[in-house]
């Protein structure tokens, strides 16, 4: 690589015009991927040597001078008073601009840097600008300067999870103010398994995306999941606050539902955007109690194995199950309500963000599925709030297949279930999980909840 500055008077500026601590300083505020590299009983010229090192291979002699220029105004301009002989040109320190939605935060480790520009390079092929260090990292500013305006002008974060960004204090410092942002809504969070790690607590929060396998599909879920539209994103802490808020009891059979707003949302295996307009639906599957109640009310058919119009000792608010589509249609229209679309029901299990489970990933102990040899079904709600979907529905995983008004193609033979059951292993509980049944036919793995359009006055 040729270098165009004079590295001598670099140098020597360096020996002369900064004491140790300063130099460390120096690198610590402006190159802390230097800072890191030095070690205990190195000598200061060795510390020099490094940095020069640093800026010959990255191309930065002009950041270098920025931040000597920043930090010793007067003694810089009588050691270099021909700024063009060393190839400096003066830059003003930027302040943020206008956060753009689009605009993606690329959080790394140093070690981590050859993947992460290459994920940045793919990115803005594909039309995202990018935030990345040390590139968007103004001449003369701050290594922390430029992480603060980076998070105020970026809409989206990626944080590159690996071992090294777990030992990383500038990753570290990053993700925890990236989460603060999160949280009040204004940038979306995103974080990129290419690494087998143990993260923090607080990072588990959010799915992860698998690079570790094959980078091609971990890129193209990325793609799918920063394509749906900002503005249309719900932050899982609005969905809390408006939790309490967005609830009803419908008047008939007394069931509690939950809305669902419309807007953008990442739909099946494709991870495609699909637009769905706002609807409510039961907060869980309907129950044996209830399903009794709508019997004495109305005299239909009870379901095998049940003692007349009695469910099983014990089971009442266990999802009532042996019921086929009819009798889930016949429940639905005593109740003025309806079947969801397959659509909709993942919509409520799944939220917006394209996440496997209603929780996020997989962990044991959140859903009734084969792991936890429950030999049956359990009661409704049982594994909330932990197993909750990002709306607060209930038991979208697992415990029950759910009917749907989805037919699986035109010759409509099957209807659409959804969810999983007790019986089914954790990959057949995920929310992108179908399967199908004849309508006419029943089981203990199928039950069903119900929707509405209405708004209650």
């Amino acid at each position: 690589m040729t270098n165009n500055y004079n590295t001598a008077r670099i140098r020597q500026f360096l020996l002369e015009r900064f004491h140790d601590e300063e130099l460390e300083a120096l690198c610590f505020d402006y190159f802390p991927t230097v800072k890191q590299d030095f070690t205990e009983g190195m000598t200061k010229r060795r510390k020099i040597n490094l940095l020069l090192e640093h800026c010959l291979r990255q191309n930065r002699f002009s950041d270098l001078l920025a931040a000597l220029q920043r930090e010793r105004p007067r003694v810089y301009a009588e050691f270099f008073p021909q700024k063009t002989d060393i190839g400096f040109q003066e830059t003003r320190m930027a302040r943020p601009s206008r956060r753009d939605p689009r605009q993606v935060f690329i959080c790394h480790s140093g070690q981590d840097a050859e993947f992460a520009h290459k994920l940045g390079e793919e990115l803005q092929q594909n039309g995202w600008p990018v935030w990345i260090a040390p590139e968007s990292v103004h001449p003369g500013e701050k290594w922390v300067e430029a992480i603060n305006r980076g998070l105020e002008e970026s809409g989206k974060f990626i944080l590159i999870l690996t071992p090294n960004a777990l030992r990383s204090r500038w990753v570290e410092l990053e993700t925890d103010l990236a989460i603060q942002l999160e949280r009040s809504s204004y940038i979306q969070f995103f974080s990129l398994l290419v690494e087998p790690c143990e993260p923090p607590l607080l990072w588990k929060a959010f799915q992860w995306i698998d690079f570790h396998q094959h980078y091609a599909d971990g890129f193209s879920l990325l793609m799918s999941a920063l394509n749906v539209p900002y503005n249309e994103i719900i932050s899982e802490r609005l969905i809390e606050q408006e939790k309490s808020s967005a609830r009803m009891i419908w008047s008939v059979d007394k069931k509690e539902m939950v809305y669902i707003p419309t807007g953008k949302f990442i739909y099946g295996e494709g991870k495609e955007a699909i637009d769905l307009a706002a609807f409510w639906i039961d907060k869980t599957p309907v129950t044996n109690k209830e399903y009794a109640y709508f019997i004495n009310m109305t005299g239909h058919k009870p379901p095998k194995y049940w003692r007349g119009e009695n469910p099983p000792e014990g089971s009442d608010d266990h999802p009532v199950v042996y019921v086929s589509w009819q009798d889930a249609a016949a429940y639905a229209k005593w109740t003025g309500k309806r079947l969801p679309s397959q659509e909709e029901w993942e919509k409520a299990a799944r939220g917006v963000d394209g996440r496997d489970y209603p929780w996020g990933n997989w962990a044991e102990g959140r859903c009734n599925s084969e792991e936890e040899k429950s030999y049956g079904t359990t009661p409704a709600g049982q594994y909330s709030p932990a197993g909750d979907s990002m709306f607060g529905c209930q038991d979208m995983s697992g415990n029950v297949w759910e009917w749907t008004s989805s037919w699986t193609d035109n010759r409509r033979k099957y209807r659409v279930i959804r969810g999983g059951s007790w019986d089914d292993g954790r990959f057949d509980v995920k929310c992108v999980a179908n399967s199908y049944q004849a309508p006419y036919r029943s089981n203990s793995l199928t039950g069903f909840r119900l929707v509405t359009d209405d708004t209650p006055e």
